[in-house]
């Protein structure tokens, strides 16, 4: 079997070095190509009798709509692909109108904390989400009642703030998303059996319960039959 070969900088000029393989699956989009390597270095560490071969490699996917850089790194004296994948792009979630205009941090936040779990940082991601629910709770709040607007920004108690939703289904998740909230932020956690995708999927359905108030709102007013028949006599 012929194994590929790689041209490489390293100290004193370039070198063609033997690879075990090609990465075959683009860490960022997980769509399998041939990926162009883009540059390479390579070098060789001492360290007392041990001696480390480390070869790094800036992958490029040829993808149209991914286009992402990523790390391929080869290690020992084989040179065989031992990780793969700084990832580095993570597809935003888009939120649907009001809830950007109502927040317009929330889905800054929201984003940021994906791509925190995207690249493996599974213990900061949580208290990420946990962030985005405290902006998306106050600005809603805020968005209702500017009166309260000082109020709402200084409270730092996130479950006192929910019981003003007047929607039963609203404070219903998003107390229990701010009770996995804390977990996410505190030593022990007291709901052991939930996990960050629970987290999720309360401020998801949060941000359902808002939507959907805000838009049977709307249509109440837009779609009003006495403005209506009001409408048509002027008509």
């Amino acid at each position: 079997m012929i194994r590929p070969r790689i041209e490489a900088y390293a100290q004193g000029g370039k070198v063609s070095l033997e690879i075990d393989r090609f990465p075959d699956v683009c860490p960022v989009c997980k769509t399998g190509n041939e990926f162009i390597d883009c540059y390479a270095y390579y070098f060789v560490e001492s360290n007392g009798p041990t001696v480390e071969h480390r070869l790094q490699v800036v992958f490029r996917c040829p993808r149209q709509k991914c286009q992402s850089l990523f790390f391929g790194i080869y290690t020992g004296n084989y040179l065989c692909l031992d990780v793969t994948g700084v990832k580095v792009y993570t597809e935003k979630k888009t939120f649907p109108e009001p809830i950007p205009e109502i927040s317009e941090k929330f889905p800054i936040i929201y984003n940021q904390a994906l791509k925190a779990e995207n690249n493996g940082l599974d213990e900061i991601d949580g208290a990420g989400y946990g962030k985005a629910l405290e902006f998306l709770v106050k600005d809603y709040l805020i968005y209702l009642d500017h009166t309260k607007e000082d109020e709402i920004r200084k409270s730092k108690r996130l479950g006192v703030l929910i019981k003003e939703f007047s929607d039963t289904n609203m404070q219903i998740t998003a107390s229990r998303a701010a009770w996995l909230r804390n977990d996410e932020v505190h030593y022990e956690r007291e709901w052991k059996e939930a996990d960050v995708t629970n987290l999720k999927e309360l401020i998801e359905l949060t941000v359902s319960h808002i939507r959907n108030a805000e838009l049977t709102k709307k249509y109440a007013i837009d779609m009003d039959p006495d403005k209506n028949k009001e409408e048509n006599k002027q008509e």
